[in-house]
């Protein structure tokens, strides 16, 4: 009988990984259930929805549904996305995203809108970062009752909910294929096998392949690897096997074309962890600190030498912006000229300094737990011990500075904050206190959780009448743009003309390539700086297009630091573009030579609410 009892039990390997399904579970019920409770969201039309970076990826996404799951004909040179110039889709674009989404639509047979399975099917991926918080928790503790403290603490983060209802956004997917390389990686330190290593790589290469912005992310890991090595610890790549890590991401870096294109090979993470590499071999073969540091030093400056003789400038806009936040202390100056074009692009909407009052919304009491790490931290790298709890806390310092420099990389910190908070409990000498301190942390991030996530419309669709002027815009277009013509406008509303209407556009917002941001510093320098003449030799010649969107928010507001106008409500300078195409008076709208007025906001729309909004002028250039 007892013997049955025994049987008949839940072992703890079993309830941990049942917790890990209940918790992956929850996550993503919170996270559709907020976005389809959102009154400003519309599951089953997306017109109006779809803007910006979504709306890019949906419009590829579309494509490949219509295509079967293939690759469009076109998919190397697509003429739409970037007109008159041919898009190569693969080389410039990270699209795994985009594949994942269509094959899953196909395969489950299309019965609901692709925007809303979208939503679902990325609510549930996204939350797989939780994965990866109990794996990497269990390998650092050692304890799976300390890894489901640290999986409860993750899903009660709301950092680890940014992307809620965001439709398509490249994160979701790379993200937790990341967290899950963490988890492996840790394994890999225990069990070190070329196996483990190489297991450890894959969702690595994956995440790197699926979103350009992951090569920053992978540079704080290396970064703290290179910390602990030039403080006199052993580099990552001494262990044995431990250089199958690296085979994933260099395939990646060669196969993949946009990881190619942008020069992964030769990026900073990849040259760091080459020398780090190399170092390790010095090692290996009996050589000296000394010799492996001059190894490390010698393949560090054959990588930066080589990038900078070949290499891509598809991350400058990235080192402008960073290298900006840290000499004006993360404030936008009041003078735009004071950064170049490059930082003003990228310093806006996600990439905003991360303030006081932010920091607790995403974080809240997770901040305490972060702050409890610091003497601990302080301990292991004064020691030199445990290299692989002090690189989750030198990661978590480093994830905290990212996200204050840019709001988007909160993430990071979101998914080591509970890790980290639960090392440092479980190596409390008193386990009562530990527990206890475990549970009030518990508690009162539990009790604030609710509130951070219900009740506050997802910002992305606010205000509701701004997605009825896209929705009118894109419809009249659809019905009276001819096919072929394309249309110059901001980044925002083009790709929703894009994704809706199939016209070509002329700018889109991932500015990887030097020769994108430079169409878009063209097209708003000339807007806020040159003559209604100078902007329509710009759209007319330049980008070869008779259509120009004019939209009082994306541009008047959002873009304005971006044509060189500080970012206050004063007019454009008098005489220029932005002057005449952003008023409300009828008369200047229509009465400027070469610009015919085809498109106005509607009055019906205008008034919505009883605010006056106005936001869209469409005109067509007479030849």
């Amino acid at each position: 009988m007892k013997a049955g009892k025994e049987r008949g039990r839940i072992g703890p390997a079993v309830a941990s990984v049942l917790a890990l399904i209940a918790a992956c579970a929850l996550a993503t019920a919170v996270r559709i259930e907020v976005a389809f409770s959102d009154p400003n969201c519309d599951w089953k039309d997306p017109a109006g929805m779809l803007k910006s970076d979504p709306a890019l990826l949906y419009y590829i996404t579309e494509r490949i549904v219509e295509a079967g799951g293939r690759p469009p004909a076109d998919f190397r040179a697509d003429p739409r996305i970037q007109h008159p110039v041919l898009t190569d889709i693969p080389g410039e674009f990270t699209v795994g995203q985009e594949f994942l989404a269509a094959w899953a639509f196909l395969a489950c047979g299309g019965g609901m809108a692709l925007h809303a399975f979208c939503v679902v099917l990325f609510s549930a991926i996204a939350s797989l970062a939780a994965a990866g918080a109990w794996g990497l928790a269990r390998e650092v503790t050692g304890s799976r009752a300390w890894a489901a403290v640290a999986l409860a603490l993750f899903c009660l983060l709301p950092a680890n909910y940014r992307t809620i209802g965001f439709i398509l956004i490249r994160e979701d997917l790379s993200f937790p294929l990341f967290a899950v390389h963490l988890w492996l990686l840790a394994r890999a330190a225990r069990v070190p096998t070329p196996r483990a290593f190489l297991l450890a790589g894959i969702p690595l290469a994956a995440a790197l392949a699926t979103w350009h912005a992951m090569s920053f992310v992978v540079l704080l890991e290396v970064g703290c690897a290179l910390l602990w090595f030039l403080r006199g610890g052993g580099g990552p790549f001494r262990v044995p096997g431990a250089a199958a890590l690296l085979v994933a991401p260099i395939a990646a870096a060669v196969l993949v074309p946009a990881m190619s294109r942008a020069g992964l090979l030769l990026s900073a993470p990849m040259v760091l962890a080459l020398a780090l590499l190399a170092a390790g071999m010095v090692h290996r073969r009996g050589g000296r600190r000394g010799g492996a540091l001059l190894a490390a030093a010698a393949v560090a400056a054959g990588g930066v030498a080589l990038s900078r003789w070949g290499g891509s400038a598809a991350y400058g806009h990235v080192w402008d912006v960073l290298a900006a936040k840290v000499v004006h202390l993360g404030r936008l100056p009041a003078d735009p000229d004071a950064l170049s074009f490059d930082a003003r692009l990228l310093w806006q909407g996600p990439f905003e300094t991360l303030r006081r009052p932010g920091a607790w919304r995403l974080f809240g009491w997770g901040l305490l737990l972060a702050a409890a790490a610091i003497p601990r931290t302080a301990q292991v790298w004064w020691r030199g011990e445990r290299p692989g709890e002090a690189g989750l806390y030198a990661l978590l310092a480093a994830s905290l500075v990212a996200a204050w420099m840019i709001e988007r990389t909160s993430i990071l910190a979101g998914l080591l904050i509970p890790v980290a908070g639960v090392a440092v409990l479980s190596r409390l000498a008193r386990r009562w206190v530990a527990v206890g301190l475990a549970g009030a942390f518990l508690l009162l991030q539990g009790g604030a959780f609710p509130a951070v996530l219900t009740g506050h419309p997802l910002l992305w669709y606010v205000p509701r009448w701004r997605q009825a002027e896209i929705a009118a815009l894109v419809e009249w277009v659809g019905e009276n743009v001819p096919a072929e013509e394309a249309i110059a406008g901001d980044f925002m509303n083009s790709t929703a003309i894009l994704a809706h209407t199939r016209r070509p556009i002329v700018l889109q917002p991932k500015y990887e390539t030097e020769s994108s941001r430079r169409r878009a510093q063209a097209f708003y320098e000339t807007f806020f700086q040159g003559t209604p003449a100078q902007m329509r030799r710009l759209v007319r010649d330049g980008f070869q297009a008779r259509y120009l969107l004019v939209d009082r928010y994306a541009l008047g507001k959002i873009a304005r630091t971006l044509g060189g106008l500080p970012d206050d409500d004063s007019p454009p300078p008098p005489g220029t573009a932005a002057a005449v195409f952003l008023s409300q008076d009828g008369g200047a709208l229509a009465g400027e030579p070469g610009f015919e007025l085809v498109y106005r906001s509607p009055p019906e729309i205008r008034q919505t609410g009883g605010a006056p909004t106005d936001l869209f002028r469409l005109y067509r250039l007479s030849d």
